[in-house]
């Protein structure tokens, strides 16, 4: 298919070769874009994996990784957050330090501690690396 990226294609043909049975190593293949990355891999499945009779079959994973901002954004917004916190959450997130914070957002910094000690209060968490814990694992 022409419209697929060259990267694809590759991976198409290599599995046309495990499907025949031609040995070639598990093929992989990463994909970037805007929305992140998709991490594709397949392996041939013999027989006695797959369940079918004699024959083989190919497995294939597809994995999506998304942009670090666009994973913290969607998950600040199930949050029970203030828009403005969720502004400072997600600027505390990416790694930003409180003077960018309070710089970038137009806040003094007792405003910025306020939203902070509220953030922490509302995830229950106590520190910076509790709060990046419970925002990446959740």
């Amino acid at each position: 298919d022409p419209f697929l990226p060259e990267p694809l294609r590759a991976l198409c043909r290599r599995l046309v070769s495990i499907g025949r049975g031609i040995g070639a190593p598990p093929p992989s293949t990463v994909l970037h874009g805007p929305w992140g990355q998709l991490h594709c891999r397949a392996q041939r499945v013999e027989a006695t994996q797959a369940g079918e009779g004699n024959d083989a079959a190919v497995l294939v994973t597809l994995v999506r990784r998304w942009p670090l901002p666009l994973h913290l954004a969607r998950r600040l917004r199930t949050l029970p957050l203030s828009p403005r916190q969720r502004e400072v959450a997600l600027m505390l997130g990416l790694g930003r330090s409180p003077e960018d914070i309070t710089d970038g957002l137009g806040i003094r910094r007792n405003t910025y501690r306020a939203h902070l000690a509220d953030i922490y209060e509302r995830m229950g968490v106590t520190n910076r690396t509790h709060f990046m814990a419970a925002l990446l694992g959740g």
